[in-house]
Protein backbone atom coordinates (compact mmCIF):
# COMPACT_ATOMS: atom_id res chain seq x y z
CA UNK A 1 0.00 0.00 0.00
CA UNK A 2 1.22 3.83 -0.68
CA UNK A 3 2.07 6.02 1.69
CA UNK A 4 1.28 9.43 1.91
CA UNK A 5 2.31 13.06 3.31
CA UNK A 6 0.15 15.97 2.62
CA UNK A 7 1.90 19.82 2.56
CA UNK A 8 -0.73 21.77 2.50
CA UNK A 9 -2.11 25.21 4.26
CA UNK A 10 -4.68 26.92 5.74
CA UNK A 11 -7.06 27.96 2.87
CA UNK A 12 -10.35 27.49 1.51
CA UNK A 13 -8.23 25.38 -1.46
CA UNK A 14 -6.06 22.94 0.56
CA UNK A 15 -8.79 22.28 3.27
CA UNK A 16 -11.37 21.24 0.16
CA UNK A 17 -8.09 18.70 -0.92
CA UNK A 18 -7.82 17.39 2.10
CA UNK A 19 -10.98 17.02 3.77
CA UNK A 20 -11.90 14.72 0.57
CA UNK A 21 -8.40 13.11 0.02
CA UNK A 22 -8.55 12.25 3.90
CA UNK A 23 -11.91 10.40 3.66
CA UNK A 24 -10.83 8.37 0.76
CA UNK A 25 -7.21 7.61 1.75
CA UNK A 26 -7.00 7.61 5.80
CA UNK A 27 -5.06 4.56 6.38
CA UNK A 28 -2.20 5.39 3.77
CA UNK A 29 -1.48 8.82 4.98
CA UNK A 30 1.85 9.11 7.10
CA UNK A 31 1.70 12.20 8.03
CA UNK A 32 -0.23 16.22 7.57
CA UNK A 33 1.98 18.81 7.16
CA UNK A 34 0.59 22.75 7.53
CA UNK A 35 2.69 25.36 6.73
CA UNK A 36 1.58 29.49 6.56
CA UNK A 37 0.29 30.78 3.76
CA UNK A 38 3.28 33.41 4.08
CA UNK A 39 6.38 32.46 4.75
CA UNK A 40 8.49 33.85 7.54
CA UNK A 41 9.23 33.38 11.04
CA UNK A 42 9.54 37.23 11.51
CA UNK A 43 6.52 39.63 11.08
CA UNK A 44 8.96 41.97 9.23
CA UNK A 45 9.53 38.96 6.94
CA UNK A 46 5.88 38.41 6.92
CA UNK A 47 5.02 41.84 5.60
CA UNK A 48 7.96 42.34 2.87
CA UNK A 49 6.83 38.67 1.46
CA UNK A 50 3.40 39.94 1.42
CA UNK A 51 4.33 43.61 -0.27
CA UNK A 52 6.19 41.32 -2.94
CA UNK A 53 2.86 39.71 -3.43
CA UNK A 54 0.89 43.02 -4.08
CA UNK A 55 4.14 44.62 -5.83
CA UNK A 56 3.98 41.24 -8.12
CA UNK A 57 0.21 41.03 -8.46
CA UNK A 58 -2.22 44.10 -6.80
CA UNK A 59 -3.96 45.12 -3.91
CA UNK A 60 -7.45 42.96 -5.06
CA UNK A 61 -5.64 39.81 -5.44
CA UNK A 62 -3.86 40.20 -1.96
CA UNK A 63 -7.64 40.84 -0.60
CA UNK A 64 -8.39 37.80 -2.73
CA UNK A 65 -6.09 35.75 -1.14
CA UNK A 66 -7.30 36.97 2.22
CA UNK A 67 -10.85 36.13 1.55
CA UNK A 68 -9.43 32.33 0.07
CA UNK A 69 -7.32 32.10 3.35
CA UNK A 70 -8.04 33.88 6.62
CA UNK A 71 -12.28 34.91 5.83
CA UNK A 72 -13.04 31.64 5.00
CA UNK A 73 -11.25 29.91 8.04
CA UNK A 74 -12.34 31.78 10.12
CA UNK A 75 -15.82 31.60 8.82
CA UNK A 76 -15.71 27.71 10.24
CA UNK A 77 -14.61 28.33 12.82
CA UNK A 78 -17.64 30.50 14.05
CA UNK A 79 -19.85 27.92 12.46
CA UNK A 80 -18.20 24.86 14.02
CA UNK A 81 -18.72 26.79 17.95
CA UNK A 82 -22.25 27.58 16.97
CA UNK A 83 -23.36 24.70 14.76
CA UNK A 84 -22.40 21.41 14.13
CA UNK A 85 -19.82 21.52 11.68
CA UNK A 86 -16.97 19.05 12.16
CA UNK A 87 -14.34 20.65 10.39
CA UNK A 88 -12.65 24.08 10.80
CA UNK A 89 -9.25 23.67 10.01
CA UNK A 90 -6.68 20.65 8.58
CA UNK A 91 -5.88 19.96 12.00
CA UNK A 92 -9.46 18.88 12.86
CA UNK A 93 -9.02 16.82 9.70
CA UNK A 94 -5.91 15.31 10.91
CA UNK A 95 -7.16 14.63 14.26
CA UNK A 96 -10.34 13.27 13.91
CA UNK A 97 -8.64 10.46 12.07
CA UNK A 98 -6.04 10.22 14.11
CA UNK A 99 -3.26 11.13 11.48
CA UNK A 100 0.35 12.97 12.98
CA UNK A 101 -0.33 16.91 12.35
CA UNK A 102 2.78 18.85 11.85
CA UNK A 103 3.21 23.07 11.36
CA UNK A 104 6.22 24.53 10.19
CA UNK A 105 6.61 28.20 9.14
CA UNK A 106 8.45 27.52 5.60
CA UNK A 107 8.39 24.73 3.16
CA UNK A 108 12.16 24.87 2.81
CA UNK A 109 12.58 24.32 6.56
CA UNK A 110 15.33 22.07 6.58
CA UNK A 111 13.86 20.50 9.91
CA UNK A 112 11.13 20.11 7.46
CA UNK A 113 12.42 18.36 5.29
CA UNK A 114 14.31 16.05 7.28
CA UNK A 115 11.25 15.11 9.41
CA UNK A 116 9.59 14.32 6.05
CA UNK A 117 12.47 12.03 4.97
CA UNK A 118 12.17 9.94 8.09
CA UNK A 119 8.55 9.40 7.97
CA UNK A 120 8.85 5.35 7.62
CA UNK A 121 7.44 3.50 4.25
CA UNK A 122 6.32 7.27 2.76
CA UNK A 123 6.72 7.02 -0.70
CA UNK A 124 4.71 10.14 -1.84
CA UNK A 125 4.15 14.29 -0.81
CA UNK A 126 0.90 15.57 -2.16
CA UNK A 127 1.76 19.53 -2.26
CA UNK A 128 -0.89 22.24 -2.37
CA UNK A 129 0.99 24.89 -0.43
CA UNK A 130 1.38 27.82 -2.44
CA UNK A 131 5.01 28.91 -0.96
CA UNK A 132 7.48 28.08 -3.61
CA UNK A 133 9.63 25.10 -3.20
CA UNK A 134 13.75 25.83 -3.92
CA UNK A 135 15.69 23.63 -6.28
CA UNK A 136 18.18 22.96 -3.12
CA UNK A 137 14.86 21.59 -0.76
CA UNK A 138 13.64 19.50 -4.26
CA UNK A 139 17.21 17.73 -4.20
CA UNK A 140 17.02 16.72 -0.19
CA UNK A 141 13.47 14.76 -0.73
CA UNK A 142 13.62 11.32 -0.59
CA UNK A 143 10.28 10.80 -1.45
CA UNK A 144 7.89 11.55 -4.93
CA UNK A 145 6.68 15.02 -4.89
CA UNK A 146 2.97 15.49 -6.71
CA UNK A 147 1.84 18.89 -7.35
CA UNK A 148 -1.42 19.66 -7.67
CA UNK A 149 -2.29 22.01 -10.41
CA UNK A 150 -5.63 23.93 -11.85
CA UNK A 151 -5.07 23.52 -15.96
CA UNK A 152 -4.04 20.98 -18.42
CA UNK A 153 -0.49 21.37 -18.08
CA UNK A 154 1.36 22.61 -20.36
CA UNK A 155 -1.40 25.02 -20.88
CA UNK A 156 -1.79 27.90 -18.35
CA UNK A 157 1.42 27.21 -16.50
CA UNK A 158 1.60 29.48 -13.25
CA UNK A 159 -0.95 30.90 -10.70
CA UNK A 160 -4.32 31.54 -10.12
CA UNK A 161 -6.05 30.09 -12.98
CA UNK A 162 -9.66 30.16 -11.59
CA UNK A 163 -8.61 33.82 -12.33
CA UNK A 164 -7.37 33.40 -16.30
CA UNK A 165 -10.26 30.75 -17.12
CA UNK A 166 -12.66 33.55 -17.11
CA UNK A 167 -10.48 36.37 -18.71
CA UNK A 168 -9.73 33.80 -21.43
CA UNK A 169 -13.15 33.12 -21.88
CA UNK A 170 -12.85 28.84 -21.31
CA UNK A 171 -15.78 26.85 -21.82
CA UNK A 172 -13.87 24.28 -19.68
CA UNK A 173 -11.38 23.62 -16.61
CA UNK A 174 -8.76 21.40 -16.01
CA UNK A 175 -6.30 19.79 -12.89
CA UNK A 176 -3.20 17.89 -13.12
CA UNK A 177 -1.20 15.79 -11.16
CA UNK A 178 2.58 16.20 -11.81
CA UNK A 179 6.03 15.82 -10.56
CA UNK A 180 6.89 18.99 -9.01
CA UNK A 181 9.84 20.55 -10.23
CA UNK A 182 11.32 24.30 -9.12
CA UNK A 183 10.53 25.27 -13.14
CA UNK A 184 7.11 26.85 -13.26
CA UNK A 185 4.81 23.69 -13.53
CA UNK A 186 7.48 21.99 -15.99
CA UNK A 187 7.33 18.44 -14.26
CA UNK A 188 5.95 14.89 -15.60
CA UNK A 189 2.26 14.62 -16.08
CA UNK A 190 1.31 11.89 -13.89
CA UNK A 191 -2.75 12.45 -14.71
CA UNK A 192 -4.85 14.53 -16.07
CA UNK A 193 -8.74 15.87 -16.96
CA UNK A 194 -10.37 18.19 -17.90
CA UNK A 195 -14.50 19.46 -16.73
CA UNK A 196 -16.80 22.11 -17.86
CA UNK A 197 -16.88 25.31 -16.18
CA UNK A 198 -20.50 26.35 -15.05
CA UNK A 199 -22.35 29.29 -16.44
CA UNK A 200 -22.04 32.76 -14.01
CA UNK A 201 -19.43 31.38 -11.11
CA UNK A 202 -17.34 33.65 -9.57
CA UNK A 203 -13.92 33.32 -9.93
CA UNK A 204 -14.04 32.22 -5.84
CA UNK A 205 -16.28 29.41 -7.01
CA UNK A 206 -14.26 28.16 -9.73
CA UNK A 207 -11.03 28.02 -7.54
CA UNK A 208 -13.30 25.67 -4.95
CA UNK A 209 -14.08 22.78 -7.98
CA UNK A 210 -10.94 23.10 -9.20
CA UNK A 211 -9.73 21.85 -5.42
CA UNK A 212 -13.00 19.51 -5.42
CA UNK A 213 -11.76 18.04 -8.40
CA UNK A 214 -8.02 17.42 -7.01
CA UNK A 215 -9.42 15.38 -4.56
CA UNK A 216 -11.86 13.68 -6.30
CA UNK A 217 -9.45 12.58 -8.98
CA UNK A 218 -6.89 11.73 -6.92
CA UNK A 219 -8.45 8.10 -6.55
CA UNK A 220 -8.21 7.50 -10.38
CA UNK A 221 -4.52 8.11 -10.15
CA UNK A 222 -4.03 6.00 -6.96
CA UNK A 223 -5.70 3.30 -8.71
CA UNK A 224 -2.55 2.98 -11.29
CA UNK A 225 0.01 4.51 -9.17
CA UNK A 226 3.00 3.00 -8.62
CA UNK A 227 6.84 3.88 -7.07
CA UNK A 228 8.15 5.63 -9.22
CA UNK A 229 5.29 6.19 -11.19
CA UNK A 230 4.44 6.37 -14.92
CA UNK A 231 4.71 9.56 -16.13
CA UNK A 232 4.25 11.98 -19.43
CA UNK A 233 6.80 14.72 -20.10
CA UNK A 234 5.58 17.75 -20.60
CA UNK A 235 6.61 19.25 -24.14
CA UNK A 236 6.54 23.14 -24.74
CA UNK A 237 3.59 22.28 -27.73
CA UNK A 238 0.98 24.24 -27.19
CA UNK A 239 2.23 25.49 -23.97
CA UNK A 240 0.97 28.90 -22.16
CA UNK A 241 1.88 30.88 -19.31
CA UNK A 242 0.05 33.33 -17.21
CA UNK A 243 1.30 35.44 -14.17
CA UNK A 244 -0.57 36.73 -10.91
CA UNK A 245 -3.52 38.99 -11.87
CA UNK A 246 -2.96 42.58 -12.32
CA UNK A 247 -5.12 45.45 -11.15
CA UNK A 248 -5.89 45.34 -14.87
CA UNK A 249 -7.01 41.86 -14.65
CA UNK A 250 -9.45 42.92 -12.41
CA UNK A 251 -11.30 46.00 -14.18
CA UNK A 252 -11.86 43.34 -16.82
CA UNK A 253 -13.78 41.21 -14.42
CA UNK A 254 -15.59 44.32 -13.35
CA UNK A 255 -16.49 45.52 -17.22
CA UNK A 256 -17.49 42.09 -18.04
CA UNK A 257 -19.85 41.30 -14.66
CA UNK A 258 -17.64 38.51 -13.44
CA UNK A 259 -18.07 38.31 -9.94
CA UNK A 260 -14.74 37.59 -7.92
CA UNK A 261 -16.69 36.14 -4.92
CA UNK A 262 -19.92 36.04 -4.62
CA UNK A 263 -21.80 35.58 -0.70
CA UNK A 264 -23.37 32.66 -2.06
CA UNK A 265 -20.19 30.63 -2.87
CA UNK A 266 -19.70 30.65 1.12
CA UNK A 267 -22.89 28.77 1.80
CA UNK A 268 -22.60 26.32 -1.33
CA UNK A 269 -19.14 25.45 -0.31
CA UNK A 270 -20.49 24.99 3.51
CA UNK A 271 -23.06 22.84 2.56
CA UNK A 272 -20.81 20.43 0.20
CA UNK A 273 -18.46 20.43 3.61
CA UNK A 274 -21.08 19.36 6.27
CA UNK A 275 -22.12 16.78 3.71
CA UNK A 276 -18.32 15.18 4.01
CA UNK A 277 -18.65 15.72 8.26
Amino acid sequence: MHKFSLVSQNSMASFIFTLIFVKQNSQKINAIYCFQIVSGEKISSKLRNLNRLISNSSIKFALYKLAETHVFINLLNILKTITNLKYSSIKDIANAHNIPYFQFQDVNDKNFITHINNQKGNQFAVFTTGQIVRKSTLKEFKNYPINCHGSLLPEMRGPAQYIWYHLKNYEYYGITFNNLQYELDSGDILYQNKFKIPKNISCFYLHYLIAQKWGTEFKNLNNSLKFPPDSIKQTNLNSSTVSLPDADAFKQLKTRNIKVIKLSDFSKIISDIRKLN
